[in-house]
C-alpha cells in the first residue's frame, strides 16, 4: 500500500518573475522529492499548483508541513489521504503551463474546477486527466492536443 496527497492551490507569484520561481520549485522538489523517495507530478499556471505526492506516509507529512508553509501559493485544497497498492507516477514529472488561451481554456479551468472539490470528486478527476496527460513510466511532455481533447470530456 502506498499513501498519497494531492492539492491544487491559488498562486501568489507574480506574473514577471512566475518563470523563474517555478524553475526553483521544479529543482528544489526534485532533490527534496528524491531524497525522500516519493513520486508524482507537480503542474503550474500563472493562478494554480496541483500537486500529487506517493510515497511514505511520514515523508509526504514532512513535505506538506513544508508546502503549507510557503508563501508562493495559498488557499491549499488538500484531498483527504489517499491509499494506492501500486504507484501511478513511478517518475517524478513536472509542467509549467504559461500565460495564454490553451492554459487558461483547458488547464486552469481543470485546476479550477478541482479546487475546493478536492474532497468529492475532484481528486478523481484531477488524478485520471493526469494519468492521461503524463502516463506512467514516461517522459513524454505534456500533450496540449491530447488535454485539450480530455478538457473537453471534464
Amino acid at each position: 500500500m502506498v499513501d498519497a496527497v494531492l492539492y491544487v492551490s491559488r498562486s501568489t507569484i507574480p506574473e514577471a518573475g512566475a518563470v523563474e520561481q517555478f524553475m526553483d520549485i521544479k529543482f528544489t522538489s526534485l532533490a527534496r522529492n528524491s531524497a525522500l523517495d516519493l513520486t508524482g507530478f507537480l503542474i503550474a499556471t500563472p493562478v494554480y499548483f496541483a500537486q500529487f505526492l506517493q510515497g511514505k506516509g511520514s515523508s509526504l507529512g514532512c513535505v506538506m508541513q513544508s508546502i503549507r508553509r510557503d508563501e508562493r501559493h495559498t488557499e491549499i485544497d488538500e484531498a483527504p489521504l489517499l491509499h494506492f497498492d501500486e504507484l501511478l507516477f513511478p517518475r517524478w514529472q513536472t509542467g509549467w503551463f504559461g500565460p495564454g488561451s490553451f492554459t487558461h481554456n483547458y488547464v486552469e479551468r481543470l485546476l479550477g474546477e478541482c479546487h475546493g472539490h478536492l474532497a468529492e470528486q475532484g481528486a478523481a478527476a484531477l488524478l485520471r486527466s493526469m494519468k492521461t496527460i503524463l502516463p506512467a513510466g514516461t517522459s513524454r511532455p505534456f500533450c496540449r492536443h491530447s488535454f485539450a481533447k480530455l478538457c473537453k470530456f471534464v
